[in-house]
């Protein structure tokens, strides 16, 4: 069963980013409109958000 949310090696395969605020930035520019810095610092993005975004 994958994690809810994505991993930080998926996260930097997806944006090509290691820094969670150019990861975030990246992902806002390409629609992940609910991506988000949480409280450890690291990006949050739900993996049901990212497959709905990449579905269209």
């Amino acid at each position: 069963m994958d994690p809810i949310t994505l991993t930080e090696e998926e996260l930097v395969a997806l944006t090509g980013y290691k820094v969670a605020a150019k990861q975030l930035r990246e992902l806002q520019r390409a629609g992940f409109t609910r991506a988000r810095i949480g409280s450890t610092g690291r990006v949050i993005l739900e993996r049901d958000h990212y497959r709905a975004v990449c579905a269209g």
